[in-house]
């Protein structure tokens, strides 16, 4: 059985989607940053179901290699979530 990057990152990403619906569920997470961090996630298993989505903008972008372009998206997200609850 080979594992490739994108079965990894669904794995990933189901796993994150799980995970926040659980803290969720328990009250971990404030019900006004749930919504953003489950869409978050639901974009991040889209994303990486898709490879020829990733490989077109990785392409537009000039980035070698198209999974990382996952882990610059979910950067980019998460600066922005801190730069807008402080």
């Amino acid at each position: 059985m080979v594992i490739n990057v994108y079965s990894l990152s669904i794995i990933f990403s189901v796993f994150f989607l799980l995970l926040v619906i659980e803290l969720v569920r328990k009250n971990k997470l404030q019900e006004r940053y749930s919504l953003l961090w489950i869409l978050m996630s639901i974009i991040l298993l889209v994303l990486s179901s898709t490879p020829v989505i990733i490989e077109t903008v990785s392409r537009w972008l000039d980035i070698k290699n198209p999974p990382s372009l996952l882990f610059l998206f979910g950067l980019g997200y998460l600066i922005l979530y801190n730069l807008g609850t402080q």
